[in-house]
């Protein structure tokens, strides 16, 4: 191989790393920034021991921990090569991993009676299926069953080894499983402009096309879609006064403000 060759190879290989070092570098909101997704008064919810395995079984209950947390950082931008223009959903589970699919179906129309897109964890199939995948729907309802994303292609999909993260819940069996997608890309392939538009079901199953295991809310698959649906999701915004050169400047950054966790001890 000539030197020209060489460095050739060397450019592509050193491209190569920084852009697996950068991919990495994702913004994961600490504890007491996940908040837990709602359902009327209470936290979105499940029976624990409904599903087996355990790591496909949503846990969770209406006025102390939560099945579903989630959190929205947007920025626009990337602070010091770390992307915090995220949708991140977490998923609290009684045990971890396997060959299964964590799902969050969600609903963008304001239509109750189904979903349109499936925004998952794939760990089953085809390993080179597997990954964090956002995937329109063709069928999205009425009922849990139903739900099927048939041969559609997928709309995005991230290195579960970057967009993905098991964590054990501190003093308990449980675990969290975390979802992270880039906002830009969530909002180029939906249309959704603003996080308050979305309502979700959270599911698990043994198929990234539909739901086989655990429903939310104590349901089963035959239940109404719009009978185990979150709330619409807030989108609260936090303004931060930023001393410049010259004067003031006013920076709006949509986050979450540190609150107290909604776990149990």
């Amino acid at each position: 191989m000539n030197t020209k060759s060489w460095r050739n190879l060397l450019l592509a290989c050193s491209l190569a790393l920084l852009s697996t070092a950068s991919m990495a570098d994702l913004y994961w909101p600490e504890e007491g920034d996940w908040i837990p997704l709602m359902q009327g008064a209470g936290f979105y919810s499940d029976d624990r021991g409904d599903q087996n395995p355990a790591s496909v079984d949503l846990i969770g209950t209406t006025n102390i921990y939560s099945a579903g947390y989630w959190a929205h950082v947007q920025d626009g931008h990337d602070a010091n090569g770390t992307l915090d223009d995220l949708f991140l959903l977490r998923l609290r589970m009684g045990g971890e991993g396997g060959n299964y699919v964590w799902q969050a179906h969600l609903d963008t129309d304001g239509d109750a009676s189904n979903v349109e897109w499936i925004y998952q964890l794939v760990q089953s199939g085809n390993p080179e299926d597997y990954g964090v995948m956002l995937v329109k729907t063709s069928v999205g309802g009425a009922t849990l069953q139903d739900v099927d994303i048939g041969g559609n292609t997928t709309a995005w999909k991230g290195d579960a080894a970057v967009y993905a993260r098991w964590s054990q819940v501190f003093g308990t069996g449980d675990y969290h499983i975390d979802l992270a997608i880039p906002w830009s890309e969530f909002r180029s392939a939906t249309g959704v402009s603003e996080i308050n538009q979305i309502r979700i079901v959270l599911s698990t199953s043994t198929s990234h096309s539909s739901i086989t295991k655990d429903a939310p809310i104590g349901a089963s698959l035959t239940e109404q879609i719009s009978n185990v649906l979150s709330e619409n999701i807030p989108e609260p915004a936090v303004a931060t006064l930023m001393i410049a050169a010259g004067g003031g400047l006013i920076a709006f950054r949509r986050l979450f403000p540190t609150r107290g966790k909604h776990e149990a001890d």
